[in-house]
């Protein structure tokens, strides 16, 4: 996998939402104090190298209650991935992927120790299909019997 982009707010001098875009060969370039250490300790608490701290949050955010959120994209997304002691799966078909077909996680650090992990993804929108998330396995089965949806389920 790649890193397609990379998008932060509220983080340190970063208040707004700002993308750095990743090429094959990217180079950070700038004057003193512009922000080139935080676009790459952003990765560093993204990818759980190092914690979050209050002070990395914005200080306007910060004052305002609100939080940091850091997002990646990433390409290249193996067809199969294997999750749990051999439970493989396929993005793709899971419809974990955003319209590009890329992965894009997003953590927001509302709360400095633990923070929240989303994917942000293309749903296929279907107005049976809109409250999926939120149904019992017996009221799965109801939906799918009301539909007349064939398969092994």
């Amino acid at each position: 996998m790649k890193i397609v982009s990379l998008t932060i707010e509220n983080f340190r001098s970063y208040r707004n939402p700002t993308t750095i875009t990743f090429n094959d060969l990217t180079v950070l370039i700038g004057k003193n104090d512009i922000g080139k250490s935080s676009i790459l300790e952003a990765l560093d608490i993204f990818f759980d190298n190092r914690k979050m701290e209050s002070d990395d949050v914005n200080i306007i955010a910060r004052r305002n209650g609100e939080s940091a959120k850091i997002s990646v994209v990433f390409s290249g997304i193996p067809t199969e991935l294997d999750i749990d002691s051999g439970g493989k799966t396929n993005l793709h078909e899971e419809y974990l992927l955003d319209v590009d077909g890329n992965l894009h996680i997003k953590k927001d650090f509302s709360s400095i120790s633990k923070p929240k992990t989303y994917i942000l993804c293309n749903h296929p929108s279907n107005e049976n299909a809109n409250d999926l998330f939120y149904l019992t396995i017996a009221q799965l089965q109801k939906r799918v019997k009301d539909l007349g949806v064939e398969g092994d389920f």
